[in-house]
């Protein structure tokens, strides 16, 4: 029987090469919040196993998030990121693979004016619309998959165990 470290390095060596399927030579970018950084070590490895030039690694944190939802002016929720478009717009030009590592505590939010979020997301989706389309026009490489946040650890044991089943058969979750 696999131990559970076992599992979960055939869950990211699975992830890497078939999901967002890293070549040789190719820059290969991850996405996810700070506190599955142990998990997005591991990627990083097997990235470089599959011949990575590079791995860029792009953390966000989650109360952080939150603060800014809390405190923040509401004119800043209406200013598009576009040096954060045109850095992924840039690397999917030049055909990096990129893997986003899901990992979300929903309660995390509660509480904060939807509205607020719903112009965050409107305006985050504009500035974002041309890296979309090469999502979506499969012009690049990419998928997501899950990870237990430890914010929600209590609430999500369930979900563990269900990934290291998953791990343990070959079956992750890939977003395409």
């Amino acid at each position: 029987m696999l131990s559970f470290e076992q599992k979960l390095d055939r869950y990211a060596e699975l992830a890497v090469k078939v999901g967002a399927n890293v070549q040789p030579g190719q820059v290969f970018v991850i996405s996810a919040m700070i506190d599955t950084a142990e998990f997005v070590r591991l990627l990083v490895r097997k990235g470089y196993e599959a011949g990575a030039k590079q791995v860029i690694v792009k953390y966000g944190d989650e109360t952080v998030n939150r603060l800014r939802f809390e405190m923040a002016p509401e004119e800043s929720f209406q200013e598009p990121p576009k040096w954060h478009a045109a850095e992924l717009e840039e690397l999917a030009s030049n055909n990096a693979a990129f893997l986003t590592v899901l990992s979300s505590s929903p309660d995390l939010m509660k509480g904060i004016d939807p509205e607020r979020i719903s112009t965050h997301q409107r305006t985050f989706g504009q500035a974002m619309a041309k890296y979309r389309q090469y999502q979506q026009a499969d012009k690049m490489s990419w998928t997501g998959v899950a990870c237990p946040s430890p914010i929600g650890q209590p609430k999500y044991s369930r979900i563990s165990r269900q990934l290291s089943r998953l791990a343990s058969c070959g079956k992750p979750f890939l977003l395409r």
